[in-house]
């Protein structure tokens, strides 16, 4: 709670509108427990042309119920979207970089560094 007081005043300070509790709820809840399902939904959850039966098979694994019945958790992704515009709001503006097809990724990618990290790819 301390934390979203903190983002809503420096939103008001922007003249941007503050986040409401439900988003700042969501907000926490992503960086958490739910990450994982609520990434699951658009890739392997359409109602239509996903044909990636891995992302299908993994949607159903999370968010399938009795009888066939899923969860896309519609309501919880809106809100969560909301929270997200809301906070970007409060992002500087920087470079992003893209990887380029037919290249070879960095060293780093591959190999462990001191911490036992290395880099990742996210379906999407």
């Amino acid at each position: 709670l301390k934390a979203l007081l903190i983002m809503n005043k420096r939103l008001e300070a922007l003249g941007e509108k503050v986040l409401l509790l439900e988003e700042g709820m969501l907000l926490r809840l992503y960086t958490g427990p739910l990450f994982e399902k609520y990434n699951i939904v658009p890739r392997g959850g359409a109602t239509t042309g996903c044909d990636n039966p891995f992302l299908v098979q993994r949607f159903q694994s999370l968010c399938g119920g009795k009888d066939g019945e899923v969860n896309r958790y519609i309501t919880s992704i809106h809100t969560l979207t909301s929270g997200v515009v809301k906070l970007s709001k409060l992002t500087p503006v920087q470079k992003v970089f893209r990887g380029l097809g037919g290249n070879l990724l960095p060293r780093q990618f591959w190999e462990p560094d001191s911490f036992g990290c290395k880099g990742g790819v996210e379906f999407g």
